[in-house]
């Protein structure tokens, strides 16, 4: 049996530390269709593969996420909230350089030092106190 999407994308869930549901819910906030907790179980069980194009959505999405953790690195970020990423994806294709190394904390469940997703330092903001007008922003 060959080694599809919905395999590879289950496994970096897991390797990441991302439920589900907080995919499912990341997926939603992107306006994938097809994409609700108990269609991505089924699809992970092997029960009922996602269809193509749902697939390659999600696909591109979990490599987009995928490049903010390695940005990170050698922090682990926390990705156990859908709508805080959602934000750090927003802001990354704004052309918005984060800074969440400055904001690293001590996990207490293991030797991991993670960075929390929603107190990123942005931009050029946080060193030269430059602020993004409204426009720029995208909030009218």
């Amino acid at each position: 049996m060959a080694y599809g999407i919905d395999e590879k994308l289950n496994d970096g869930l897991q390797l990441h530390g991302v439920s589900v549901e907080q995919f499912a819910k990341l997926a939603t906030l992107f306006g994938i269709p097809k994409t609700s907790r108990a269609k991505l179980y089924e699809a992970f069980r092997g029960v009922r593969a996602l269809d193509n194009e749902t697939a390659l959505k999600l696909w591109k999405l979990w490599e987009r996420v995928l490049d903010i953790v390695e940005r990170a690195q050698p922090f682990k970020l926390d990705l156990d909230d859908a709508e805080r990423v959602k934000m750090i994806l927003d802001l990354d294709a704004m052309g918005v350089h984060i800074f969440a190394a400055t904001s690293a904390v001590k996990n207490s469940s293991s030797d991991e030092t993670t960075v929390p997703v929603a107190n990123p330092l942005v931009g050029d903001a946080a060193n030269n106190s430059e602020t993004v007008d409204d426009d720029r922003a995208g909030i009218s």
